[in-house]
């Protein structure tokens, strides 16, 4: 899933830069603003909602609604192995990287705006260990099992 994701992301980043608008930019850096708002104010459940709302957002912003909706289905999925096996919590805000991300992207520099997409994806990897073995138990079914029986 994160090796799909981060390719995915690279080719989102070139569709943005070729479809999004300086207006659609702006938007997209407020709502950075408001990330970063609701992680000093808010609880940790809406900020990640946020965070996950960000990559959403610029992949509709690339103007290809089957990547988008892809996308949207690989961030809903990773969120909920996060949720079951997310080691530590860090206190970082994703509204920084994600401001960065924007930043290249005004500044047309697609390298950069990947490179930074490259460190992000990695700090949210490095938040929870996955031993080898257990990729059948994060199929989606599984995953959303697991998940379940934690409520019971």
């Amino acid at each position: 899933m994160f090796e799909a994701r981060r390719k995915l992301e690279h080719v989102i980043l070139e569709l943005v830069l070729d479809h999004a608008t300086a207006d659609q930019l702006d938007a997209l850096e407020k709502l950075t603003d408001e990330e970063e708002h609701i992680h000093h104010h808010g609880d940790e459940k809406s900020n990640s909602v946020l965070s996950g709302k960000f990559h959403v957002v610029l992949a509709e912003l690339g103007g290809n609604t089957v990547l988008a909706e892809i996308l949207s289905e690989i961030v809903a999925r990773l969120s909920l192995v996060m949720s079951l096996h997310e080691e530590e919590q860090k206190d970082e805000c994703g509204a920084d990287h994600h401001r960065q991300i924007v930043s290249a992207l005004k500044a047309k520099d697609l390298s950069k705006a990947q490179q930074l997409m490259d460190h992000h994806l990695a700090d949210i990897v490095g938040r929870f260990r996955l031993t080898e073995g257990q990729g059948d138990r994060h199929t989606f079914r599984a995953v959303l099992e697991n998940f379940s029986d934690q409520g019971s």
